[in-house]
């Protein structure tokens, strides 16, 4: 008796091992078939996922379990990736184009500047950050840059960095200089401007170094 006892056991393990291992299919990922690159806020996951759903062949609607990276960070062309698994660990994957918004940017921030290798107090200013008008890009204008300019940004893929679109200022003594840089934003939930690196390029002239900490107002 115990020896049937014992094999009855066996049995059912060997056919719970074999059905997990028959189910070898992975769930299917449907996105929405909307032809138009959707626009998402920065880590809005709700948004991403909506009108998403992911099937599986044995266990049914999955779509609860459902997950997406690449919210992340700004990028006017980002690729999301979406991800489902079923109760048998098998894993879909599915991509979609989107554009991120830079728009919880946004706002005001009060800057602290050096000279990088200089001396002396930092300077200290106001600047507004708003939307860039640049087309087909997920970028943002930052207003008063060095208490004067207006700069402009756009985002790099799959980096919490800002890669500023340089421009030409005039200097005091009358001649051209170019401006460049990038600035950094945190992406661990708050989504803020966090630092500015740029330099002053003028021919025939050292470079001028600068680094900007931002904090909100």
């Amino acid at each position: 008796m115990k020896k049937l006892f014992l094999s009855t056991i066996a049995l059912a393990m060997v056919f719970a091992f074999t059905s997990c291992k028959d189910d070898v299919t992975p769930p299917e990922i449907t996105l929405p078939t909307d032809a138009s690159v959707p626009v998402f806020q920065l880590g809005d996951k709700t948004a991403a996922l909506n009108g998403v759903t992911a099937k599986d062949k044995k266990d049914g609607d999955v779509t609860s379990n459902l997950g997406v990276e690449g919210l992340e960070y700004v990028d006017s062309a980002a690729t999301l990736i979406y991800s489902v698994s079923d109760e048998a660990a098998n894993m879909a994957v599915a991509n979609r184009t989107a554009t991120i918004s830079a728009e919880k940017l946004f706002g005001n921030y009060g800057v602290s500047e050096i000279v990088v290798g200089g001396s002396g107090n930092p300077d200290t200013y106001n600047v507004t950050v708003g939307a860039s008008q640049v087309k087909g890009k997920a970028a943002l204008i930052i207003d008063n840059f060095y208490e004067s300019w207006q700069a402009t940004f756009v985002g790099k893929a799959g980096e919490a960095t800002l890669e500023m679109i340089p421009f030409t200022v005039t200097s005091d003594g009358g001649a051209t200089a170019t401006v460049s840089g990038q600035c950094t934003y945190s992406n661990n939930g708050t989504y803020t401007l966090v630092k500015a690196t740029w330099k002053l390029a003028e021919a025939n002239k050292p470079d001028i170094e600068m680094e900007a900490t931002y904090t909100v107002r």
